[in-house]
């Protein structure tokens, strides 16, 4: 079992990441669709991916902890630490917090200095 993190409006029933009918990942930018719910592993990678890859968000966005086994698709930004799973369980969610923030102004402050 992997525990994944990610963001999504604060709107949308998380209980839709656990049907398996929806675990899957639309890119942003190619329309391509992949088999499994798009996270990273960590806080700090997804601060980190949401500058790099430019992930819509704001405060309004809810911070999503989900857990379950991995997809074997390839991500389409896996080299910017994207991961997917196949969650079987929500493990939190939480509005987004000054402690993200930090870590995404930090990320940000790292990629352009």
């Amino acid at each position: 079992m992997t525990t994944a993190f990610r963001i999504q409006s604060a709107s949308r029933d998380v209980s839709e990441l656990l049907d398996p009918a929806q675990q899957v990942s639309v890119s942003y930018t190619t329309d391509t669709e992949r088999a499994g719910v798009s996270g990273c592993e960590s806080l700090e990678s997804l601060a980190a991916y949401l500058v790099r890859a430019g992930v819509p968000f704001d405060v309004h966005s809810a911070v999503v902890t989900m857990r379950g086994p991995l997809s074997q698709d390839t991500p389409e930004d896996a080299d910017l630490g994207e991961i997917l799973i196949y969650p079987t369980e929500i493990v939190s969610v939480e509005p987004m917090t000054d402690r993200l923030a930090d870590l995404i102004d930090a990320a940000a402050d790292a990629l352009y200095a």
